[in-house]
């Protein structure tokens, strides 16, 4: 793959493959806010359901859930949350996009490509995203004592 620099000389010489260049790192771009929103997301959910429940964790640890028991069932729920995503996007998205392609003026302007592999590495993406977000919140919950998470009741 060949690295165009963009300045004005490459653009006047090869316009549309300066457009082209710009509009991949634009869409790049766009992509890793989605990311980074989804991880977020995801990041801010568990953090407060952990800080809901914070007298339920505490009560587990005082029957002797160890802290990888509690890391583990947080870091699941992110899973859970990120496959329910991963579902309902590859399951809206797709006839979303059959509708969007079906439009006479847009129809003939793109024509993506999805493979199966497309949408494996997405819900890949996605569960990915589920379970990091969920590590930080896990790990909060195992930091604190039991007594101190039940006195929060």
């Amino acid at each position: 793959m060949k690295v165009i620099t963009l300045t004005l000389r490459n653009l006047r010489r090869h316009p549309l493959r300066s457009i082209l260049t710009c509009s991949g790192i634009a869409i790049a771009l766009a992509s890793l806010l989605a990311l980074v929103m989804a991880f977020v997301s995801v990041l801010n959910t568990l953090l407060m359901s952990v800080s809901e429940r914070t007298p339920e964790i505490g009560l587990l640890s005082a029957i002797g859930w160890s802290s990888t028991r509690v890391i583990t069932m947080i870091v699941l729920e992110g899973l859970l949350m990120a496959s329910a995503g991963a579902v309902l996007g590859v399951g809206l998205g797709l006839p979303g996009l059959q509708r969007i392609m079906a439009h006479p003026k847009i129809g003939g302007l793109i024509q993506p490509e999805v493979t199966i592999m497309l949408i494996v590495q997405a819900v890949v993406l996605a569960l990915v995203i589920g379970a990091l977000g969920g590590v930080y919140p896990a790990w909060r919950a195992t930091r604190l004592r039991p007594m101190e998470l039940l006195r929060n009741e």
